[in-house]
C-alpha cells in the first residue's frame, strides 16, 4: 500500500496503518477471555456435531439451521457455514456457497469458515473462496480448537481487520486515493480514542464505502472496550 501510494504522490496522508497504536491482544494468557467474548455461529440444517466439545472449551457459540437474511450474523464475529441445504433465502443454486460470498460482502471484518464433505466444481468454489478459511467436515475438535484460536485473535488484531476491509473497498471499486484517506482517518480516530465520531460522520455524510466502514468502526469499538477490560483499564 505504501509503494503504491508513493507512486500516486499521495505523501499529505498523515497516517497509515503502520502508525497505528499498539493495541493488539495475541498474548495466550488472555485467550480464555477472549474466547468468552467472540461470538461464534454455526450455519448447518443437519447440525454441527462439535458444537457441545468447543462449547466445553469456553467458546460462544449458536447455532441456526438457516437464515432468513445475511443480516442475521450482524451480531457475530465468526461464522462457519456449511454449503448444502443453507442460503436457502437467496434463491440460488450455489446455496452455502452464495451465503458465504454475500456474507462477506457486506460484513468483510467477519471471518467466514466454511465447511463441508464434499467437492464443488469450479463455480462453487468461486463462490467459497470468498470464506476466509475451508474446512473437511471431520475435522478433529483439537485442529478447530486451533483454527477458532487463530479467528479470535484476528478479531483483536485492527491491523488486520482494516487490512481485511481495504480489500473490500477496493473489490467496490473505491478510488485508491480516498481508502488511503479513510485508512488515516482510521488511524487518527483510534489514537484519540474518538471512534464514535468517526461513525457519526460516516452515517450522515454516507460516502463511498460509508457501510464497510462503518461495520469496521463498531467492531473497533468493542475491540477497544475489551482490551481495556483484559487490562485492568489501561489500553
Amino acid at each position: 500500500m505504501c509503494d503504491l501510494l508513493k507512486r500516486l504522490n499521495l505523501y499529505h496522508i498523515p497516517y497509515t496503518i503502520d502508525n497505528l497504536p499498539p493495541r493488539t491482544i495475541v498474548d495466550v494468557k488472555k485467550i480464555p477471555e477472549m474466547r468468552r467474548n467472540t461470538n461464534i455461529l454455526v450455519i448447518d440444517d443437519s447440525g454441527f456435531v462439535l458444537i457441545e466439545a468447543l462449547r466445553k472449551y469456553g467458546y460462544q457459540v449458536n447455532e441456526k439451521k438457516d437464515l432468513d437474511s445475511v443480516n442475521d450474523v450482524a451480531a457475530y464475529d465468526i461464522i462457519l457455514c456449511d454449503i448444502r441445504g443453507v442460503g436457502k433465502f437467496l434463491n440460488s443454486k450455489y446455496e452455502g456457497a452464495k451465503l458465504i460470498q454475500e456474507i462477506k460482502l457486506k460484513y468483510p471484518s467477519k471471518k467466514v469458515i466454511a465447511y463441508t464433505a464434499e467437492d464443488f466444481s469450479p463455480s462453487y468454489s468461486n463462490l467459497i473462496d470468498f470464506a476466509d478459511k475451508k474446512v473437511e467436515k471431520g475435522t478433529s475438535v483439537d485442529d478447530w480448537t486451533s483454527l477458532l484460536d487463530d479467528s479470535v485473535k484476528d478479531k483483536y488484531d485492527l491491523k488486520k481487520q482494516w487490512l481485511m476491509t481495504r480489500d473490500a473497498l477496493i473489490k467496490e471499486s473505491i478510488p485508491i486515493r480516498l481508502v488511503a484517506e479513510y485508512e488515516s482517518e482510521y488511524v487518527n480516530a483510534i489514537s484519540k480514542g474518538s471512534i464514535d465520531k468517526l461513525i457519526q460522520r460516516y452515517t450522515v455524510n454516507q460516502s463511498n464505502g460509508f457501510a464497510v466502514m462503518i461495520e469496521l468502526l463498531k467492531l473497533t469499538n468493542n475491540v477497544l472496550s475489551l482490551i481495556l477490560k483484559f487490562n485492568g483499564g489501561v489500553a
